[in-house]
């Protein structure tokens, strides 16, 4: 994989270090996101820091609880917000609701 800037620049936060040698054996994760490019949708790679344990996630985390209802919105699912922090039953259906009442 050839890295972008942004990429390049997340790698080297999370190793500490700006040399390409000391990145060996660093585990991250690497995303496929859809994104708009002028008139068209193209995919890029994006890359995180690996998770060890994923927090969970309520709507009292207003500004978490938001950019979930986003990705939700975008992807119109949620496996990319469970792939990151976990959520009950209960909040993964009002966050729905809650989205399903945002676009009506």
């Amino acid at each position: 994989m050839i890295l972008n800037a942004t990429n390049s620049k997340v790698i080297k936060k999370i190793s500490g270090s700006s040399f390409i040698e000391d990145w060996q054996n660093l585990t991250v994760i690497i995303e496929v996101e859809h994104v708009e490019f002028g008139r068209e949708y193209v995919e890029r790679l994006r890359v995180y820091p690996a998770i060890t344990q994923k927090k969970t996630l309520t709507p009292t985390q207003v500004e978490m609880w938001e950019k979930a209802k986003q990705s939700y919105v975008n992807n119109g699912s949620l496996d990319k917000v469970l792939a990151h922090v976990e959520m009950s039953q209960e909040d993964q259906e009002r966050l729905k609701k809650e989205c399903v009442n945002a676009m009506a």
